[in-house]
């Protein structure tokens, strides 16, 4: 009969210390920062994000991920020990950095122009760099 393993968790500091090591902890450090960074703008800026709005996410986010049921996300939150927090807070800041970058455009386009949507992307990725670039 085989022994059963014994569970060994990995502690959080493991994780961190595993991702300096790696040379990836400082990517998600800046990325995290520059979320922060966004989110204050943003919100300073006025921009709010709606229950709907984070709601359309996050179900978005279950479908892309194969969560159907509501015992599925539940389990899923569980297993990678995210909090409902953490997973609203997530959806939120992505959400209001989008809005942010919209704002930002808006205001960089003195004129209107017919551009397509991708080249408007593309604009808006620029604007929001250039930005970033000047408050990070």
């Amino acid at each position: 009969m085989a022994e059963k393993r014994k569970s060994n968790p990995v502690r959080t500091e493991e994780i961190v210390d595993y991702l300096m090591l790696k040379g990836d902890f400082s990517k998600a450090h800046r990325d995290l920062t520059i979320q922060k960074i966004t989110a204050t703008a943003a919100r300073k800026a006025g921009l709010k994000v709606s229950d709907k709005e984070l709601q359309t996410a996050a179900d978005e986010f279950r479908r892309k991920n194969g969560l159907h049921k509501a015992g599925d996300i539940k389990a899923w939150l569980k297993a990678t020990k995210i909090s409902l927090e953490q997973f609203e807070n997530f959806f939120e800041f992505s959400l209001l950095a989008e809005k942010f970058k919209d704002q930002l455009e808006k205001k960089a386009m003195k004129e209107k122009y017919s551009i397509s949507s991708e080249t408007r992307n593309s604009l808006k990725e620029l604007i929001y760099k250039d930005w970033l670039s000047k408050n990070a």
